[in-house]
């Protein structure tokens, strides 16, 4: 058998290199938003164990009056807003509306979803207040746990460059 020598002369390589590219990036994008979505919501919920804000500056303690309630309660007394875990378990991806007349806190998350919780105390948790407790109005300091802070940018970057592999630049 003798050999035949084929030649082709291969035409917009470059096009078809560039279109593979954005296709790569439309299924990343799809397939990353759910993976994203778990990342900060990890994030965010792990602030409750550290207590530290998104913006980097911790929390302040729970007062000397309810480390003690809760020392009696059997509780770790200086771990503010885990009493009962709900609000940290409330910490989820909110599509549409939250309730009419409901009072959550919904935070953008920039990254195309927002992240929030529906409890009613959420916001003044988060931002501070008064309770509205009968026969325990109070002071409530500031403690953020929503938002996105410049080590969840850093984290999602990361996660980005692990999902797109040799790609990213």
């Amino acid at each position: 058998m003798a050999d035949i020598p084929i030649s082709a002369k291969v035409t917009g390589v470059v096009d078809l290199n560039s279109k593979i590219g954005a296709l790569r990036a439309a299924v990343i994008s799809i397939t990353a938003g759910k993976q994203v979505q778990d990342l900060l919501i990890s994030r965010i919920k792990k602030r409750f164990i550290t207590k530290i804000g998104p913006d980097g500056k911790r929390w302040k303690d729970n007062s000397p009056t309810t480390q003690r309630l809760r020392r009696r309660a059997g509780k770790r007394a200086n771990y503010p807003l885990v009493s009962s875990g709900e609000l940290r378990k409330s910490i989820k991806v909110i599509r549409g509306r939250i309730a009419s007349g409901a009072t959550g806190l919904v935070t953008n998350s920039r990254f195309g979803f927002r992240i929030g919780s529906a409890l009613p105390y959420a916001n003044v948790q988060h931002r501070g207040g008064f309770s509205n407790w009968p026969g325990r109005a109070r002071r409530i300091p500031a403690r953020p746990f929503l938002g996105i802070g410049p080590q969840d940018v850093t984290a999602v970057e990361g996660l980005m460059r692990k999902l797109m592999g040799g790609y990213a630049k």
